[in-house]
């Protein structure tokens, strides 16, 4: 698709070590459709490149199976939304002690 293309293209221009995929809720904004969810997004990004996808998890109110779809889909990093809950410490401690998940997390604090 030309998107996609024009995607690359800016990629490859800034030739990033790491790209963080955010958004692909299909969401729609004026005349800009995004009709890819995240997981799509990294598949795209792993297929055609070797820029390392990283992506945006909410561990305040993503259920696990969303992480775990993202994991699945090649992400080697993710940034974390601010952790405001009980939830949020608890959802990112099981991820973080969990041996079988080689990730790298940057944990989001409000302070």
């Amino acid at each position: 698709s030309s998107l996609l293309s024009k995607l690359q293209g800016r990629i490859d221009a800034l030739n990033p070590d790491i790209l963080l995929v955010v958004g692909g809720n299909h969401k729609s904004s004026g005349s800009i459709p995004y009709t890819y969810t995240s997981c799509d997004a990294i598949d795209m990004v792993r297929c055609e490149s070797d820029v390392t996808p990283w992506y945006v998890w909410d561990p305040n109110g993503d259920d696990l199976a969303s992480l775990e779809r993202k994991l699945s889909s090649g992400a080697t990093g993710i940034i974390t939304q601010p952790v405001l809950t009980e939830r949020g410490w608890k959802a990112l401690e099981d991820l973080t002690s969990d041996v079988n998940v080689n990730v790298d997390v940057v944990a989001g604090v409000a302070l």
